[in-house]
């Protein structure tokens, strides 16, 4: 799932819980119920055999592109909110677990744990 759907339901989540460690949990286990549904990503329309790790350079823009739009209106919708900081961990927590499966140098050492 792209980050601005992650980003808008972990804010979501926030904005309901009002708290920042309660909407922080909530961000994260929403990412993991979030992309149990069939949805569209990065790395859908790949050609070829399995799986390879990294983005093309296409795959790279459609990902800036949507965490740029995510974090506007992600801004947009929460700058003048009273519940603005359980907004923002939530929505920081649902893009977080991408985050850690993509980083370059924390990726390889995830995925060798059995939550990667």
């Amino acid at each position: 799932m792209l980050s601005t759907a992650h980003l808008m339901l972990g804010g979501a989540l926030g904005a309901l819980l009002q708290r920042r460690r309660a909407a922080f949990a909530a961000g994260v286990v929403s990412h993991h119920l979030a992309d149990c549904i069939i949805h569209t990503d990065t790395g859908t329309y790949r050609e070829g055999p399995g799986d390879p790790p990294g983005l093309s350079a296409r795959e790279a823009l459609v990902a800036t592109a949507d965490l740029a739009l995510g974090l506007t209106l992600l801004h947009l919708a929460s700058r003048r909110h009273p519940q603005r900081a359980p907004i923002l961990a939530g929505a920081i927590a649902g893009i977080l677990p991408d985050l850690i499966d993509n980083a370059p140098g924390i990726a390889p050492c995830f995925r060798a744990t059995r939550f990667g």
